[in-house]
């Protein structure tokens, strides 16, 4: 379990977040996977390293209250190692669908708009043919 683990980790791409941050990070998570119990923690499907740098980001702006600043390393992989350890599936899940409900209202929407547009096409059409007809209800030659 470890040596995927440690795969799963040294494979993993990232973005956002330079390589100063990231080697260190990484270097920790794989010495950490000696243990087994950690690896376990580290293989669940929605533990990834992106996610473990952004939450180590997350963290630390709220440590340093919005400001830059130094936080002692020990500090920042006890944030990883806190990452790995919550217990965040049934979140992660909940965020998962909240994802997927914003994309359905996305998409509810646009069919909305869609429509609406649809409907002031037609209705500016009706509009013009009633222009076009004289007081006779004729239609005009140079209106068709």
């Amino acid at each position: 379990m470890k040596d995927e683990a440690i795969k799963k980790i040294t494979e993993s791409e990232y973005t956002g977040h330079g390589e100063d941050l990231a080697k260190p990070i990484i270097e920790f998570i794989v010495g950490k996977c000696e243990d087994e119990e950690f690896a376990v923690l580290v293989m669940q499907e929605h533990k990834t390293l992106q996610k473990a740098l952004d939450f180590v980001m997350e963290q630390a702006k709220k440590h340093l209250n919005g400001k830059s600043g130094y936080i002692p390393p020990e500090e920042v992989y006890g944030m990883v190692n806190d990452y790995f350890t919550m217990d965040d599936a049934a979140l992660e899940a909940k965020k998962a669908e909240e994802a997927a409900k914003r994309e359905e209202e996305s998409k509810k929407r646009a069919v909305e708009q869609k429509t609406k547009d649809i409907e002031k096409q037609a209705q500016k059409k009706v509009e013009a043919k009633k222009k076009a007809t004289d007081q006779s209800g004729q239609m005009t030659l140079f209106d068709m």
